[in-house]
């Protein structure tokens, strides 16, 4: 089970879908347990699902389609995880265990740090959450909510997107605290990986779920 948060024009979720298309190969169009992976696309308005849900039923004549559920939570990501949906596949995928029933989160949305307690608890160990933001310091935002409450989550990689001629690119940047030699304070080190220049296009957080029994080693505010 894979959650997508923000389906706009479905861009995005055509991307995910032709990485887990594989997993259907088996689905006959009728028997749901002959699915093998399942993306639930979330939006708030009712407009852009219906524009994202045409683009991808006349994709490629509708190949994909059998591959998504979309969902209408006009009061956000909470209304999907508290309903009957999340709680059926929690009990049926999950069966209860603490080990969560997703195997992978995108989250195109404001304020993506507000939701990652919540979603930790539903996913699977060593399983992704990967948030698109316009500014690095929302990255940052996340990383200070994930030390300071000890969420079970370890930042791995951070992106810039790069706009340009044949798609751009990305670049790595470098999120994390240091000792100031200066002062011996504790301070934010913010800064691209490789490269001066900074090119604005959006930036990609790549969280991983921790083991249950690990400790998260907790910054203090």
């Amino acid at each position: 089970q894979f959650l997508e948060c923000g389906t706009g024009h479905g861009s995005l979720t055509l991307n995910i879908v032709r990485a887990i298309h594989s997993g259907n190969a088996y689905y006959d169009g009728e028997d749901d347990r002959s699915r093998g992976a399942i993306l639930h696309s979330l939006d708030k308005k009712l407009k852009h699902l219906k524009v994202g849900m045409g683009n991808l039923k006349h994709f490629a004549r509708g190949m994909y389609w059998p591959d998504v559920e979309f969902h209408l939570c006009e009061n956000g990501l909470s209304e999907w995880l508290d309903g009957e949906c999340a709680s059926y596949y929690r009990e049926v995928v999950g069966r209860g265990s603490p080990n969560g029933f997703l195997s992978g989160v995108f989250l195109d949305l404001p304020s993506p740090e507000l939701h990652l307690s919540k979603l930790a608890q539903d996913l699977g160990v060593d399983c992704p959450i990967i948030v698109f933001v316009p500014s690095v310091m929302q990255i940052w935002d996340c990383l200070s909510k994930v030390k300071n409450e000890g969420i079970k989550l370890t930042l791995t990689k951070t992106y810039e997107l790069m706009p340009g001629s044949g798609g751009g690119g990305m670049r790595e940047w470098n999120l994390r605290k240091a000792i100031i030699r200066e002062t011996g304070l504790e301070g934010m080190v913010i800064r691209p990986k490789v490269g001066v220049r900074v090119v604005g296009g959006g930036f990609i957080g790549v969280f991983k779920k921790l083991p249950n029994s690990s400790v998260v080693k907790e910054w203090k505010e």
